[in-house]
């Protein structure tokens, strides 16, 4: 037999201690080379090919530990016919792969794995060689065997240390780039086992390799350490290395063992290049692990109760993990879970410790972690100072301010139980010393003789609660640790306002009720007027009196606030104007004077005087205001005036426009209306015809201007019966008169007059 080396494996590797001997299969044909391997090859190749067992076993006449020297002659061995050269021989690729922490342990291991192309095929055993990063793994030990499966010379696994930038150059670790190399060996030793074939879709997995991890990690969430299978000098095969024989793995077959094409997948490192230059790959994260790091992203630093403090981890947040909170005693909330940031105070003071706990979710996903920070934290108690006094601005003393909790911030006491109760000094002034943060009321206890009139707070301090309603008596106040909270004032009235005025008959035109001019027993009411719009809140007065015999009235002992004084109009009496002559800072300005209301704002301890309601017992033949009906309008102008009376427009009129939306007006008497206002007053109608002149009754319009109504009366403007004259007037039509209407109809026997400047529409 043709006993020859392969050429690819001519040289022996520098890493053997021993000479050993392996069979491959080179071009079809056994040849047997010396080289360096472990001795456990002998067992596994060369004895097995000398074998004559059928059992499968190795036999007894060369045994383990056996070492033939290079120069032994090899001529004498002899093959079982089961051992003739093969057609083909099986790949077998290996992998490291399901990486694994042993949280007990505090191991890192990985699982050896296989898969075969060819079916059926049992691993007869292998050198298991490989190197990793120094700085991050150290070799522990081969274990987990399946299958009858164990470790052989050398046991345990020889370790070597590169030189630094050795692991660098090669593999491109990372600097100090010294990497370890591990050389072992396994192989079958239990036939006893049922037998372990390897997958050709899946991988078999036959054993662990585990490792102790150096700490700290430079990433405990992406922990992913290179694990580089020994390289050969094989391109094809992945490997580049010269004098080395990379992985060499051999399989059972039915009279021991036969060598078997190998092939590895490199762990979390990938080649790179074509081999001419180093280094031969790089680390690639591909097989990650995440050990959990519950150390606690927070400051340690001593703090005040009610201050706001954040804990999350200090690690990136990982997946299948339960984080448990516990802030400890005081905290407000007192736990959580999930990874945060979390947002905690402390209600009490002294030494806090905050835990945190991570445990995995699977149990098996991760391995559980726990760390505490502890921190001190003080009272920091908050203080409150604010006065009380007169809106003359004198201090009261004596009065009683008591501070309630108001937990739900709604500006309410909780209870009434008083957290803090003092008194105002000699200068109006109280404090509340000691306070603990949170939100509260103060409250003051009306002092007798006094009324309140306003009460705040002048400082921006962050208050939640606004103090809405500035004469309840309560000031929210919301306090921070170490926070002043001041200037929180109370301003109160010695005596509540009055309200005086008189209704008249203005006989002078002076707007003063003279003697003589009043009139007795005229209802005056006075009403609500919360929302300050000068219009009463409901039809339920605050107060109603009646005029005296001089036409005064009082409303007296009135609190402050908004309010609308109302004249209920006397029979035989016809209003001219309502008015305030006084200027006593009233929110609502009286913008109408036709309409008997008034409104005022009544301010501490105030007198309101002036407040004057003008009435006539004969007709009032100015007209006041644009309404249709009612006091001081034309129709009611034109109803009582007599025959012969000149109807006059108030200056307030000009250049507004007065329509008639309810029923044509009818004049039954000599009548004259008379404007000399520049803008001119308006008459208008919205309805059908406008003025009706009765038969006989001669009617006169002077220096005013009319826009007609609509059809359906003859005279849109005009239905004339009797004597109509016009002097400088302007006659407008409708826009909504349909064409062809009269403006001006005038019946048989009626007249019409022109004179001065007249314009007239038509079509």
């Amino acid at each position: 037999m043709d006993v020859t080396p392969c050429p690819e494996l001519a040289q022996s590797t520098i890493k053997s201690v021993e000479k050993r001997i392996f069979v491959r299969l080179c071009n079809g044909s056994f040849h047997l080379t010396i080289s360096v391997f472990s001795f456990i090859f002998i067992f596994l190749f060369f004895s097995t090919m000398l074998s004559g067992s059928t059992s499968g076993k190795p036999s007894g006449s060369i045994k383990a530990g056996n070492i033939l020297t290079s120069t032994e002659s090899l001529e004498v061995v002899n093959f079982e016919p089961s051992l003739r050269p093969m057609v083909s021989i099986p790949n077998i690729t290996v992998r490291f792969a399901n990486p694994q922490y042993d949280c007990v342990a505090e191991k890192y291991c990985v699982d050896v794995e296989f898969q075969a192309d060819t079916v059926d095929q049992q691993l007869f055993g292998m050198n298991v060689r490989l190197f990793y990063d120094d700085a991050i793994l150290e070799f522990d030990t081969f274990t987990n065997f399946q299958g009858g499966y164990g470790p052989v010379a050398p046991d345990p696994a020889t370790v070597l240390q590169s030189p630094p930038g050795f692991g660098t150059n090669y593999f491109g670790f990372p600097s100090p780039g010294v990497a370890d190399w591990v050389n072992g060996a396994i192989q079958l030793i239990d036939y006893g086992q049922p037998p372990v074939y390897i997958d050709t879709l899946g991988w078999t997995n036959i054993f662990q390799i585990c490792f102790d991890v150096d700490a700290p990690f430079a990433d405990s969430t992406n922990f992913c350490p290179s694990i580089v299978w020994d390289l050969e000098q094989n391109p094809a095969n992945g490997g580049f290395l010269s004098g080395d024989d990379g992985v060499i793995m051999t399989l059972v077959d039915g009279s021991g063992s036969t060598a078997a094409a190998e092939h590895v997948v490199q762990y979390n490192w990938e080649y790179t290049g074509s081999g001419s230059t180093q280094p031969y790959g790089q680390p690639a994260e591909t097989d990650c692990f995440a050990f959990a790091d519950a150390t606690i992203n927070a400051s340690s630093e001593q703090g005040c109760y009610f201050t706001n403090r954040v804990f999350q981890p200090l690690q990136s947040e990982l997946p299948n993990v339960i984080y448990t909170w516990d802030f400890g005693v005081g905290a407000v909330p007192a736990t959580a879970t999930g990874y945060g940031p979390h947002t905690v105070y402390y209600d009490t003071s002294g030494t806090k410790t905050v835990t945190l706990e991570i445990n995995p979710d699977p149990p098996t996903a991760q391995c559980p972690d726990s760390a505490s920070i502890t921190f001190l934290i003080y009272s920091c108690a908050a203080q409150i100072a604010g006065n009380v006094k007169s809106i003359a601005d004198s201090p009261i003393s004596g009065v009683n301010l008591r501070l309630y909790k108001d937990v739900d911030t709604n500006g309410i006491a909780d209870n009434n139980v008083a957290v803090k109760s003092v008194f105002t000094t000699s200068l109006g002034n109280y404090s509340m010393a000691a306070v603990t943060p949170g939100n509260y009321v103060i409250v003051q206890v009306q002092p007798t003789g006094w009324l309140s009139a306003d009460d705040g707070d002048l400082t921006d301090d962050g208050d939640i609660v606004a103090n809405m309603d500035s004469l309840d008596n309560i000031i929210p106040v919301s306090l921070t640790p170490s926070e002043l909270d001041v200037v929180n004032y109370f301003m109160e009235s010695p005596l509540p306002g009055n309200i005086y005025g008189s209704v008249f008959v203005d006989m002078d035109s002076d707007q003063f009720p003279d003697v003589g001019e009043g009139i007795a027993n005229v209802t005056v009411l006075l009403y609500p007027d919360i929302d300050g719009n000068g219009i009463a809140d409901s039809n339920i007065p605050v107060s109603t009196q009646f005029s005296i015999a001089d036409g005064s009235y009082a409303f007296t002992n009135i609190p402050t606030g908004h309010y609308v004084i109302c004249e209920s109009q006397p029979a035989g009496y016809f209003s001219i104007k309502d008015i305030d002559t006084s200027n006593d800072n009233d929110l609502v300005p009286n913008t109408n004077v036709f309409n008997d209301t008034i409104p005022v704002t009544l301010i501490n301890a105030e007198n309101d005087v002036h407040n004057y309601f003008i009435d006539t017992d004969s007709c009032n033949l100015v007209v006041t205001n644009l309404s249709d009906i009612g006091p001081g309008t034309l129709r009611n102008a034109i109803d009582c005036a007599s025959a012969g009376d000149t109807i006059r427009f108030h200056s307030s009129l000009n250049g507004s426009t007065i329509t008639i939306t309810s029923q044509r007006l009818v004049i039954d008497k000599n009548l004259v209306f008379y404007s000399n206002s520049d803008p001119r007053v308006v008459l208008a109608s919205q309805i059908e015809g406008f003025f009706d002149i009765g038969a006989g009754q001669e009617v006169e319009f002077i220096h005013l201007d009319i826009i007609s109504g609509l059809a359906g009366n003859g005279g849109a403007a005009f239905k004339n019966e009797g004597i109509l004259k016009l002097q400088d007037m302007r006659v407008r039509r409708n826009p909504l008169l349909i064409a062809g209407e009269y403006l001006i109809y005038d019946f048989p026997f009626s007249q019409l007059f022109l004179s001065g400047s007249c314009s007239i529409d038509s079509d």
